[in-house]
């Protein structure tokens, strides 16, 4: 049976309750927050919709140079992602779903596009698409990245290029990396991941 509260006073410590918790300032941690560990999507940002979102980096500072996609215009909502982590070898990464995307209505083996970028010596943020993710199995690999990748063309690799032109030029070992999936319209987005990404130098 619940319980009700019989008089005005517990009534009203009830409201006073309610309005602490609900004014309660949200902490920023993470990327310029000060979080620990890989994960850095912790701090909070507004997106090109004006929207509060959980990114760790702001999605408008990514340049989309690679992955021949431009998704700057994606709007964050339904899909949320964290637990960002990446493997010492620099190949694979995992992370995980909060809430997957049968949130944009579609199945968990249904995939849409991971895109990922690289924090270059000077501060900018370059990347783009690299594969197609689904909610089933949030892991993979970097081979996309890479430019000598043996499933590519001789073409990428005298180019010293990955996928759709991804190059690492001007970017240190380790850097840091963001991730986000986008919907393959352009129209949504999941909040953006990041953390600290050690390259395969034999790769590069």
């Amino acid at each position: 049976m619940k319980r009700k509260f019989s008089t005005p006073a517990a009534a009203l410590a009830a409201s006073v309750l309610l309005f602490a918790c609900g004014c309660e300032k949200e902490p920023i941690g993470g990327w310029w927050g000060g979080g620990g560990g890989n994960d850095k999507s912790s701090g909070t940002y507004e997106d090109n919709s004006g929207d509060k979102v959980a990114d760790a980096v702001p999605y408008s500072s990514l340049q989309w140079k690679f992955g021949g996609a431009d998704f700057s215009g994606a709007v964050s909502t339904g899909v949320r992602i964290s637990g960002l982590n990446l493997s010492e070898n620099g190949w694979d990464y995992s992370f995980k779903f909060d809430t997957d995307m049968t949130a944009w209505g579609f199945d968990k083996e249904h995939a849409e596009i991971l895109c990922v970028f690289v924090q270059k010596s000077d501060g900018t943020w370059v990347g783009g698409k690299i594969h197609w993710q689904n909610s089933a199995n949030p892991s993979s690999n970097f081979h996309n990245v890479y430019p000598e990748w043996p499933g590519w063309p001789d073409g990428n690799k005298a180019k010293n290029t990955g996928y759709n032109g991804w190059s690492l030029a001007g970017v240190p070992n380790p850097c840091q990396m963001a991730l986000v999936i986008c919907e393959g319209n352009g129209k949504r987005r999941s909040n953006v991941i990041a953390g600290t990404w050690h390259q395969d130098e034999a790769r590069k």
